[in-house]
């Protein structure tokens, strides 16, 4: 017994011949079609929005890279800001061998001195005595006297 895919391939088989041919001058006609009606590399075939085609490859390249531009204008410029930016970042070299060497407690004043120097020389204002307050330790609590009032 023939399945029913059998029997519609024994009754259609002329067909196929006709088929044949039929194909043959649709992409014929298709293809004389597309060459006639190619612009910058763009072709418009019947039944299809665009295809490119295999020579102006480059050029799908280069239209790709154009419409980057802008993107890659505005990273080149977020780059160059923060480069700028990390440049004025350098502390001063004598504090950092002050640091190695010296104690805690001075590398940490001579810290906020360099600070205080940076922020009045950024806010234009001079100051008002050029000489540094004296450093006043604190004295030992074994060395302090109570104090006694009597009324």
């Amino acid at each position: 017994m023939k399945t029913p895919r059998e029997l519609l391939l024994e009754r259609h088989q002329a067909a196929d011949r006709k088929l044949d041919a039929l194909r043959e001058t649709t992409v014929a006609q298709i293809v004389s079609a597309g060459e006639a009606n190619s612009v910058g590399g763009w072709a418009t075939l019947p039944g299809q929005q665009l295809a490119r085609t295999p020579a102006s490859q480059f050029g799908a390249w280069r239209e790709l890279c154009v419409s980057l531009r802008w993107h890659l204008a505005g990273l080149s410029a977020a780059w160059a800001l923060i480069v700028v930016l990390n440049v004025d970042q350098h502390s001063t070299p004598g504090l950092e061998a002050g640091a190695k060497s010296g104690n805690a407690r001075d590398f940490v004043s001579a810290t906020l001195r360099e600070n205080r120097r940076q922020l009045l020389e950024l806010s234009f204002t001079e100051a008002r005595d050029a000489t540094p307050a004296p450093r006043i330790a604190p004295g030992r609590r074994s060395e302090s006297k109570p104090v006694v009032l009597m009324a």
